[in-house]
């Protein structure tokens, strides 16, 4: 009778875990209109990363996975990736980017500042960095 409560326990304990998988593996791009689009060979690596919060769409219902990468938008995926959602908001809110074309208020300042600093991106050589090129 003993053994018969173990297993009872252990076959009960597995299905309550095997009922999880369906929620731990639910797609954070079902939030976008348009997060079919972006194609089954990508898919799984943009979901991770909105999952993570390296990339959150071009508003709160569209992804735009057809839409223009900006090298503004590449600082702030490079920022997260390497330190981190908490890091990286608080560097987007702590400096000034060091070129003459990326206001103090660009809302990637801060993350292009950090890029440049750490001598992962370059401007153009003429003190422009091209935010929306």
């Amino acid at each position: 009778m003993r053994t018969l409560k173990k297993t009872l326990c252990l076959v009960l304990a597995l299905v309550l875990c095997l009922g999880l998988v369906g929620t731990a593996f639910a797609s954070n791009l079902d939030k976008y209109t348009d997060g079919e689009t972006v194609g089954a060979a990508y898919a799984e690596a943009v979901d991770v990363m909105v999952g993570t919060g390296i990339i959150s769409g071009v508003s709160a219902t569209e992804i735009a996975p057809n839409g223009i990468f900006t090298r503004a938008e590449a600082a702030k995926i490079v920022a997260y990736m390497v330190l981190g959602e908490k890091m990286a908001e608080a560097v987007k809110k702590t400096s000034a980017a060091p070129f003459t074309d990326v206001a103090a208020d660009n809302w990637a300042a801060g993350y292009i500042a950090y890029c440049a600093k750490a001598g992962i991106i370059k401007g153009y050589g003429d003190g422009n960095f091209g935010p929306s090129d």
